[in-house]
């Protein structure tokens, strides 16, 4: 039975009372998120995870291109300490200097090259000739382990970089990153503790020792924090939007967030110098007689200290800076007091679906590795 569609809003309109209320009971959208708990979370304490340092050596004019060949090299497979691997931007501006490298390489157990700039052109009023290529010689635990499909193209002329190994005190080997500049300037990452640094200068001083007819030492210069990178986790779930407002128009931080970019909130924190650790003092700003200044001039005044800090979703926490621990964790208290101040505000609960969800096993990459029967049986002699 069909019903006209006039005769239905005829029929509406006879029966319609102005007074009338008509009652909607909208279906509840099934949520996995609420916005507030009862109870604040700790924050995890700060791990420092790996220090960048810098040293001088004596040489302030170092011929990085001649020491780079003369460096001793051991061969990855061997138990011994030494340099395992070493790296440059060679050049050549004739074919004379080419062959020469050529030469060169021929009498390494393992190298690998990477060309990037080749010139070849007799008639050219200009560069006739010109080869500029990236040489690694050696293998370290990172290129048995990476399965990087592409390699890194960088290096640089002025700088040698070299991986060391060395026996820890638990009588496991430790591999450690270093590179020379032509300086004489050091600068080892991955720093972990001070007992560590003085095994990594020794090692330095027995390596670069033969390669000078003078005596070679460290200059007496204060050990100086490259980059410290740490990190720590405030144990809830954070809306990265509300925190971005927050930070920004309670506390007046640098912060940027955009999804697309970045999965975090990025927040830049200047110490101010001269106020120390006064917690009343220090709003993480650059003070209003300063804010003409461009970021160099800024950088030049040596009046602050830039520290960054990135917060995720997840509630874990990055703390990087060209600063002293002492800053760093000063950055550390303001962050994890504003994440427990504004809690209520910028806690979001986590979907009991996603914690019981099936988890992605890790998948086992494996890669084989052929051993000779000479080098099995020379290195069987050398562990009995």
């Amino acid at each position: 039975m069909s019903i006209d569609l006039n005769d239905e809003w005829e029929s509406f309109l006879n029966n319609y009372d102005e007074n009338s209320t008509a009652e909607f009971t909208c279906p509840a959208k099934a949520t996995d998120r609420k916005t507030h708990s009862d109870k604040t979370p700790e924050c995890d304490e700060l791990y420092i995870s790996t220090k960048t340092m810098l040293l001088y050596l004596n040489h302030s004019n170092i011929d990085v291109a001649t020491i780079f060949w003369k460096l001793p090299v051991v061969e990855y497979w061997k138990p011994l300490e030494g340099i395992i691997k070493k790296q440059m931007k060679v050049a050549a501006h004739t074919k004379e200097e080419c062959a020469e490298n050529m030469r060169r390489l021929k009498d390494t157990y393992y190298y690998t090259e990477h060309i990037i700039k080749q010139i070849d052109n007799p008639i050219a009023k200009k560069n006739k000739f010109k080869d500029e290529r990236k040489v690694t010689i050696g293998i370290s635990t990172k290129n048995v382990t990476n399965y990087r499909g592409k390699e890194k193209c960088g290096a640089m002329f002025n700088c040698i970089a070299i991986t060391f190994r060395f026996l820890n005190r638990d009588g496991r080997y430790h591999e450690i990153h270093v590179k020379v500049f032509n300086t004489g300037k050091l600068e080892i990452p991955g720093i972990l503790n001070d007992s560590l640094f003085d095994r990594v200068k020794i090692f330095i001083l027995d390596v670069m020792t033969p390669m000078f007819a003078e005596p070679t030492y460290f200059r007496d210069v204060p050990n100086e924090n490259v980059l410290i990178n740490s990190n720590f986790m405030c144990n809830f779930n954070i809306n990265r939007d509300a925190l971005h407002s927050i930070l920004r128009g309670k506390y007046n931080i640098d912060a940027t967030y955009d999804s697309c970019n970045y999965p975090g909130v990025k927040c830049k924190y200047y110490f101010y110098n001269e106020y120390g650790t006064d917690a009343e003092k220090q709003r993480g700003v650059v003070l209003d007689e300063h804010r003409e200044l461009t970021v160099e001039e800024l950088t030049k005044t040596e009046k602050y200290t830039k520290v960054s800090f990135m917060i995720f979703r997840t509630g874990g926490c990055l703390i990087v800076g060209n600063c002293s621990e002492i800053v760093l964790r000063f950055v550390y208290d303001f962050v994890t007091k504003v994440l427990v101040t504004e809690f209520p505000n910028i806690y979001i609960a986590r979907a009991e679906e996603e914690s019981n969800a099936g988890k992605k096993e890790a998948k086992i990459r494996k890669r084989k590795i052929v051993v000779t029967t000479p080098y099995f049986s020379q290195l069987k002699s050398i562990a009995l």
